[in-house]
């Protein structure tokens, strides 16, 4: 397989430079309206001198810096919440569930306190979520499973591969339950389904950008309720405020989900087509 591909990808565009430039373009914000005159940042910006590539290029390098810095965030967050919430997608579109949000065990209590620690930081994403789920349970809304034919024909085919590069002779199709078997199809479906992969990258560019996307209006939304109570707005506005926060966060939110679940769903449809081709480049058990 021959997959050519720029060293400056339309994934680093859409899910690391322009999360970063709107986070640059907060931070110079901030420290503008906070009359931080001392500030590093804000006398970079405002040299006279500095024109052209001499200002730019550390702009533009700064930007695509800080949009790792928030992906990585909200990998550690956004993408940590949905899957504590829903489950992971390569198992819920095949109509495998968790039992909660929180865990239970011996390691319960820590991770149940960093559970609670993203949870609060995710404030405006995770009081919807609980009430959508937990309260008016309309859970299958946002997390709808295939139908029963296509959910036992990639349950079949993902034990075929499993089993087959296991050496099993009889799949059993109960592991898939069990195994966190998506890394494992993903690379399968990149080997043997090579005209897959233009749109498992675009939904990889998408849904990251999503996911980095609800982040910084996260970010936003805290930085909006500081500034709120620090200026002394009365409760309407605050309100106001705070609930569009919410919305726009929430909407970007939905929006990863729903790139996440394409982008999934692609990747074990491609591993199942992959599957059942006749050819030179895929193994003998699976022919």
């Amino acid at each position: 397989m021959d997959i050519k591909q720029n060293p400056f990808s339309f994934y680093d565009f859409l899910g690391y430079f322009v999360p970063g430039s709107l986070f640059v373009y907060l931070l110079i914000s901030m420290f503008s309206h906070a009359a931080i005159k001392d500030s590093s940042l804000i006398k970079f910006v405002s040299v006279s001198d500095l024109k052209g590539v001499e200002l730019y290029t550390p702009l533009i390098l700064l930007a695509y810096i800080s949009g790792h810095f928030i992906n990585f965030l909200s990998a550690m967050t956004v993408e940590k919440h949905l899957n504590w919430m829903y489950g992971f997608p390569s198992k819920t579109l095949l109509g495998i569930y968790q039992d909660s949000y929180f865990t239970s065990g011996n390691d319960s209590a820590k991770k149940n306190l960093i559970i609670a620690v993203v949870a609060l930081v995710l404030l405006p994403i995770s009081v919807v979520d609980f009430f959508v789920n937990y309260i008016l349970g309309v859970k299958g809304l946002v997390n709808k499973e295939l139908d029963p034919m296509m959910k036992t024909i990639i349950k079949t085919k993902v034990a075929l591969i499993l089993s087959s590069y296991a050496g099993l002779k009889s799949p059993p199709i109960e592991p898939v339950r069990e195994t966190n078997y998506f890394l494992f199809v993903y690379h399968f479906a990149l080997e043997y389904s090579v005209n897959h992969v233009p749109k498992m990258q675009n939904y990889v560019a998408l849904f990251g950008l999503m996911r980095t996307l609800t982040f910084y209006f996260v970010i936003l939304f805290w930085v909006a309720l500081w500034h709120l109570i620090y200026s002394g707005a009365n409760v309407f506005v605050i309100v106001v405020s705070v609930l569009s926060m919410a919305f726009v966060s929430y909407t970007f939110y939905l929006g990863f989900i729903k790139f996440y679940r394409r982008f999934t769903l692609e990747a074990l449809m491609a591993a199942a087509v992959a599957c059942s081709k006749v050819g030179e480049s895929t193994p003998a058990d699976l022919r």
